[in-house]
């Protein structure tokens, strides 16, 4: 579980003037600068994983999120929030890619996932990772067989932020999954299905397309 503070985070006047001068470009795209969790600390208890969370916004997080930021502020400074990525193996032993459809990174290649949306999912990333499975691939909570938390890692390489690797078993094949899937017209993603999601996305990477590495870790996990 998140333990979440009720105290906002606060970033400095420097960072809040970056972070407007930043949100300009992507309001105008239509953004939305809905609540995530920031992750503040963590603790491991024999096989029991509790993470510390304080409300902060997507808006936030566009503004403190890179390298450079990073470098700048510190990591302890930026706006973390926690996302999960999910390792989706259909019941024909094959496994769901995504391919973002929307947003400044079109074309790059993930696992299905998110970010936890306090509103939405409380303080569960549990409960966040089964509403980005039915919103992202179309099908109900029922078809999750079994969900097995991998690992907490932190991505460095593009957006600096905490995640939550996740395998989950679909009830469901491959086929079945596609025929429900929302259309490539209406939703944020396009589902692809892999028999090898590591060589899958190593192919496609040398084809141009970008990877993103919190989604290429969790597979490298799961499999």
């Amino acid at each position: 579980l998140v333990d979440l503070d009720q105290e906002q985070f606060v970033p400095t006047a420097e960072q809040l003037a970056q972070i407007e001068d930043r949100w300009v470009p992507k309001a105008e795209k239509g953004y939305f600068p809905g609540p995530v969790a920031r992750i503040t600390g963590f603790e491991v208890n024999g096989y029991d994983l509790r993470l510390h969370a304080q409300p902060t916004t997507f808006k936030e997080f566009v503004g403190l999120q890179t390298n450079s930021d990073a470098k700048e502020f510190g990591l302890t400074q930026l706006a973390n929030p926690l996302s999960v990525s999910m390792a989706v193996k259909t019941a024909d032993e094959r496994w769901l890619l995504t391919k973002k459809m929307i947003g400044d990174r079109i074309g790059s290649l993930d696992a299905v996932g998110g970010y936890l949306n306090p509103q939405k999912d409380g303080n569960d990333p549990i409960k966040a990772a089964r509403r980005e499975y039915t919103e992202e691939i179309g099908s109900g909570e029922d078809s999750i067989r079994a969900m097995i938390l991998l690992a907490l890692q932190y991505e460095f390489k593009n957006l600096c932020h905490p995640v939550l690797s996740v395998l989950v078993k679909s009830s469901l094949t491959s086929q079945e999954i596609l025929a429900s899937a929302p259309k490539t017209s209406d939703g944020e993603v396009q589902l692809l299905i892999a028999d090898d999601p590591i060589k899958a996305m190593e192919k496609m990477g040398k084809q141009g397309a970008e990877i993103e590495p919190d989604g290429q870790l969790t597979f490298a996990l799961a499999v």
